[in-house]
């Protein structure tokens, strides 16, 4: 009885240390995708607002959830960089995602 304890506590030491290797090689992962990421100058910060604030007050002046694309297509710009400012704004609490795949304005924005 004691050699099976023996066996399992070897066991779960052994599994112990393979996911702590990866959760390590993970860490390692994300460690180097932030040193190879380029900071953001201040003035291509504020350029980003600016969008954002476009896209909000169309999204504001159509009155009803809009797609993403659409969103994209009354702003000429591509559909990618409108999901990413989307994000943002969502993250921030500006916009909310209603009716599936459609955005709209939040009634109330949060304090700046």
């Amino acid at each position: 009885m004691a050699t099976s304890n023996l066996d399992v506590l070897h066991r779960l030491r052994d599994a112990v240390a393979r996911a702590s290797e990866l959760e390590l090689a993970d860490l390692d992962r994300q460690i180097k995708t932030l040193e190879r990421a380029r900071p953001v100058s201040h003035a291509t910060q504020l350029a980003g607002r600016e969008h954002e604030r476009e896209m909000l007050r169309v999204m504001q002046a159509a009155g009803a959830p809009l797609p993403p694309r659409e969103i994209a297509q009354r702003l000429e710009s591509d559909p990618k960089t409108v999901s990413r400012w989307l994000a943002a704004a969502k993250r921030r609490g500006f916009v909310e995602r209603v009716d599936g795949a459609r955005y709209q304005v939040r009634k109330e924005v949060p304090m700046l």
